[in-house]
C-alpha cells in the first residue's frame, strides 16, 4: 500500500515539474514579459536558469535513470560544447549569448535523454499543448469582452521594446492583469480597427506560431484527435489575423482529413480539399487587397529580410558573422525599415549568425527525421516536421529552447525507428 502511494506521489511530482518546464519553454519563446522592464523576473538569463533548474527537478523526480541514456547525454553534451565552442573561437562574438544557447541546448537534451522514453515520447508536447489551450482560452475571453466589446478596460500599461517603432525605444502596451496584452491593431481600409489577439506574446505572428503548433500537436502527434480542441485552437489562430498562421492551420486540417480518409475515391479527396483551398484563396486575396489599400508593409518586410539575410550570409558563407550579431544583416535592410529593424526568417538568421556551419545540425536533424520517417511510413511525424520548418521559414525562432528540443526529439526518434527496424529484421 505504501509503495503504491509513494509511486503515485512521485508520478504527480514529476507531472507538475514537467508542466512547469513546458510553461518555461512557452515563456522563453517570445513572451512579452521578457521585453518589458516591468517584469524584472522574466529576463533571458533568469528564464535560462529556471529551465536548467526545472530540468534537474524533472530528472530528480524520476524513479531511475538508465546508464546507457546517461552515456548518450554525455556524448551529446561533449559534441554540442565542441561544436558551439569552436564557432565562438572562430567568430568570438557575444560570449554570454553563446553560453546561454549552449546551456539551453544541453538542458533540453538532458530532459530528452534522461526523462523521455519511447512510451511517453510526446508527454512534454502534450503538456505544452494543454497550457497553450488555457492561454488561448484566457486570451479569447479578454479579446472578445475587453478589446472588442469594451465590457471592461485594461488594468494597466507596460512598455515593450519588442513592439517599439525604432531602436532603443519602447511602446506602450495595454494589458489585462498581466495575462493578456494588446500589442497590435489591425486596421481595415481605414474604416474600423480590430485588436489582434496576441495573448502573452510579443506580436500576432509569435502568438499564431504557438497556437498553430498546439493545433499541429493535436492533429498529428495525439493518438486520438479531439475535435473540440481542433475547433477551439483554429478559432484562436484566426483571431491572430496572420495569414501564415491561418494557412498553416487550414493546411494541417486538410492534410489530417486526407490522411484519415485514405480509402476514399479520388473525387472524395477532391471534395475534402476544395473547401480549405477556397478558404486559403479567399484569405490570401483579402489580405492582398487590404495591404494594397492601407499600405501594409508586412510582405515587403519579409522579402527585405530574405534579401538582407542573404547578403549578410554571402559575406561569410561558411561561419557567418557570430551568434547574436544582428548588425550583420541590419546594415543591408532597406531605408523604409528605419522604424523596424527586427527579423522574420529563421533560416536566414541562422546563416547570418553561423553560416552553413551552424545550419548543418538543423539540416541534418530535419533531413534524417524525414528520410527515416518515409522508410517507416510514419507520415504524421513527417507532416508535423515539415509544417514546423515551414513556420520557421517565416518566423524568427531558431534558437528558442522549444525549437532546439523539437529537433533533438525528432532526430532521436528517427534513429530509434531505424534501430528498431534492424532489430526486427535480425529476429526475422
Amino acid at each position: 500500500m505504501n509503495q503504491k502511494k509513494s509511486k503515485g506521489k512521485k508520478i504527480r511530482i514529476y507531472d507538475v515539474a514537467e508542466y512547469f518546464f513546458a510553461f518555461l519553454l512557452i515563456l522563453q519563446f517570445r513572451s512579452i514579459y521578457i521585453y518589458c522592464d516591468e517584469f524584472k523576473w522574466a529576463t533571458g538569463r533568469s528564464l535560462a536558469i529556471a529551465i536548467v533548474l526545472m530540468v534537474l527537478i524533472c530528472c530528480a523526480s524520476k524513479r531511475r535513470i538508465q546508464v546507457g541514456k546517461l552515456k548518450n547525454l554525455v556524448k551529446f553534451a561533449i559534441l554540442a560544447t565542441a561544436f558551439i565552442g569552436f564557432h565562438f573561437v572562430i567568430r568570438h562574438y557575444a560570449l554570454e549569448q553563446t553560453l546561454r544557447f549552449l546551456i539551453l541546448t544541453i538542458s533540453v537534451a538532458t530532459y530528452h535523454y534522461l526523462c523521455g522514453n519511447e512510451e511517453y515520447r510526446y508527454a512534454l508536447l502534450y503538456k505544452y499543448e494543454n497550457l497553450i489551450v488555457i492561454i488561448a482560452g484566457i486570451s479569447l475571453f479578454f479579446w472578445i469582452f475587453g478589446s472588442n466589446l469594451g465590457a471592461f478596460h485594461p488594468s494597466s500599461t507596460v512598455y515593450s521594446s519588442w513592439t517599439s517603432t525604432g531602436t532603443n525605444t519602447v511602446k506602450a502596451v495595454s494589458n489585462y492583469h498581466g495575462v493578456y496584452f494588446e500589442t497590435q491593431i489591425v486596421r481595415f481600409v481605414g474604416l474600423f480597427r480590430i485588436v489582434r489577439n496576441t495573448a502573452i506574446f510579443t506580436e500576432g505572428p509569435m502568438c499564431s506560431f504557438h497556437f498553430a503548433l498546439a493545433l499541429m500537436i493535436e492533429l498529428f502527434l495525439r493518438q486520438r484527435t479531439n475535435v473540440k480542441k481542433v475547433v477551439f485552437l483554429s478559432v484562436a489562430v484566426v483571431t491572430n489575423f496572420t495569414t501564415t498562421g491561418i494557412i498553416i492551420g487550414l493546411l494541417a486540417i486538410a492534410i489530417k482529413i486526407f490522411m484519415d480518409n485514405r480509402k476514399r475515391s479520388i473525387w472524395g479527396y477532391i471534395r475534402i480539399l476544395i473547401f480549405p483551398a477556397i478558404i486559403i484563396g479567399v484569405i490570401v486575396t483579402v489580405e492582398y487587397l487590404i495591404q494594397s489599400r492601407i499600405g501594409t508593409r508586412s510582405g515587403s518586410t519579409r522579402i527585405d529580410d530574405l534579401v538582407a539575410g542573404y547578403k549578410a550570409w554571402k559575406e561569410s558563407p561558411l561561419f557567418g558573422h557570430g551568434y547574436g550579431n544582428d548588425g550583420s544583416y541590419q546594415k543591408y535592410m532597406s531605408s523604409f525599415r528605419i522604424d523596424n529593424d527586427g527579423f522574420s526568417n529563421s533560416i536566414m538568421l541562422i546563416l547570418s549568425y553561423g553560416g552553413v556551419y551552424l545550419l548543418l545540425p538543423y539540416l541534418y536533424a530535419g533531413v534524417k527525421s524525414i528520410r527515416n520517417g518515409l522508410k517507416q511510413k510514419d507520415y504524421k511525424n513527417i507532416v508535423f516536421m515539415l509544417l514546423y520548418v515551414l513556420m520557421l521559414a517565416v518566423t524568427v525562432a531558431p534558437f528558442q529552447a522549444l525549437t532546439i528540443y523539437l529537433f533533438i526529439l525528432f532526430n532521436a526518434y528517427a534513429t530509434q525507428l531505424v534501430f528498431s527496424q534492424k532489430i526486427n529484421r535480425g529476429r526475422d
